[in-house]
């Protein structure tokens, strides 16, 4: 038992009221640790601050070549199986 003024109920307030300010103050560090540790990694990436940016200029399609086929003929006469 802890001896000195006040009661027992005042010092488990206390006890009580300190648990509580010290899981807050965990709290605070796990979020600062966060923070930190994703700003560490963004900066490892390079990817910064997010801004607008235009698109990088994209490299036009190449068009489509003729085909190579251009020296084929269609057939003169199709139909060579009939019974004409």
């Amino acid at each position: 038992m802890v001896q000195g003024s006040g009661s027992d109920e005042d010092t488990e307030r206390a006890i009580f009221k300190a648990y509580d300010r010290m899981r807050q103050i965990e709290e605070q560090a796990k979020g600062k640790t966060k923070a930190v540790r994703r700003a560490a990694q963004r900066r490892s990436l390079g990817l910064g601050v997010t801004t607008k940016h235009s698109p990088s200029p994209s490299v036009p399609p190449e068009p489509e070549a003729e085909p190579a086929v251009s020296s084929i003929l269609p057939f003169d006469d199709m139909d060579d199986m009939s019974d004409d």
